[in-house]
Order: structure tokens, then C-alpha cells, then sequence
């Protein structure tokens, strides 16, 4: 069982970890770590990949020193009891956003020409980027909103625009036909993945 831990992002509103992970065996990995509740949830998976996200997105979450438990909305979106919590996966990589005060998304993805392929369902006609690393920005991106927002009326497209790619910036996002500014801070990561995530002031 191999993998590598690294901090990417600490500061006084938030703190982000990814773990970098090789293909497991699941005989060699430590089942203790879930709760009965977690175990029924890592059983009821039927691929050894969700399998293995499960597990090192628990692993990670234990770094943390916290001994709460993550549960989940009907949503799928990550809750905490103390503090918020945003989980994302993407190619062997799982990362954890943690904040003691504000709620947060965030979202990590792998550059790939997947991006370019779909772009016509995200790219909103302001948005005019070409280039994968652009275009996957504006992914992650909008994927750190909608899980800031965590709503079902919330559309890529028509909702969230992308006016330039700063590394720090906020981004006109319409909820609930309400317009909100969400602050978003975007990170170029080791072998090819992006890391964007999304609080509102």
C-alpha cells in the first residue's frame, strides 16, 4: 500500500491535502479505520476503484486530526458537525478542503482532452478558451462552486461565468436567480491535475 501525503493550501480560512495513490490490494488495507456505518458503505461498492476512493478519502480525512466522522446530504455533498468539508477524486488522487468557519467546494481534476470534447455543455458563450489547461481550470472551477452551492437549480453553462483565469479571483455565479461572487483560488498541481476551490466572503 503506497502513497504519498502532501499539503497544498494552509491559511487562515481553509486547509487542503491530497494523497497521491498506487493501485492496492484490498487485503492489505486497513478496514479498522470505518465505523460500521463506513464499512457497510465501502462494502456495498461494487468497483475496486470506488473501493479504494472510499478508503484513501478516509485515510486522508484522519490527517487532519479530526475524530468526527463525515456523514452525507441526500445530495452526496460531505458534512461535517464542526466545521465544512469539500471531497474530490480524479486518477489516483484524492483531495480533502477543510475549513473551521466558512462552507467551501473544491474540486481536482487531471488535465485529459476530455475537457475539450464536453466543453460545449459547461463553456458558457462568454468563456472563449481553447487550451486544456484553460478549459480544465474552468471545470474545476465551476465544479468548486456547485459544490459550495450544493444546488439543484445550479447549471454550469447558463449559471456560472469565468471571466479570466487568475489564480485568485471571484466569479459571477447566479443561485436561485440570486447573483453572488464566490471567492475562487485555483492551483496548478504535480503530473498534469488542477485544484480549484470556491468560498463565498
Amino acid at each position: 500500500m503506497t502513497y504519498i501525503l502532501e499539503e497544498i493550501e494552509k491559511n487562515k480560512d481553509v486547509t487542503i491535502k491530497v494523497l497521491r495513490y498506487s493501485d492496492s490490494d484490498l487485503s492489505q488495507i486497513d478496514l479498522t479505520i470505518f465505523n460500521a456505518f463506513e464499512l457497510s458503505e465501502f462494502n456495498s461498492f461494487k468497483s475496486i476503484k470506488r473501493q479504494l476512493e472510499y478508503y484513501y478519502a478516509r485515510l486522508l480525512w484522519q490527517s487532519f486530526g479530526h475524530q468526527e466522522f463525515v456523514k452525507y446530504k441526500p445530495t452526496g455533498k460531505p458534512i461535517l458537525n464542526v466545521g465544512f468539508i469539500s471531497i474530490s477524486h480524479s486518477h489516483h488522487q484524492v483531495a480533502i478542503a477543510y475549513s473551521k468557519t466558512k462552507e467551501i467546494g473544491m474540486d481536482i481534476e487531471q488535465k485529459s482532452t476530455k475537457v475539450q470534447i464536453v466543453k460545449s455543455k459547461y463553456l458558457h458563450p462568454e468563456e472563449n478558451h481553447e487550451s486544456i489547461t484553460d478549459l480544465t481550470k474552468i471545470w474545476t472551477i465551476k465544479e468548486a462552486i456547485y459544490k459550495l452551492y450544493d444546488s439543484k437549480n445550479l447549471f454550469f453553462k447558463e449559471h456560472i461565468i469565468v471571466k479570466s483565469l487568475l489564480p485568485v479571483q471571484t466569479v459571477f455565479t447566479e443561485v436561485n436567480t440570486v447573483s453572488v461572487y464566490p471567492k475562487i483560488i485555483t492551483i496548478e498541481l504535480k503530473n498534469n491535475f488542477i485544484l480549484s476551490y470556491a468560498q463565498q466572503f
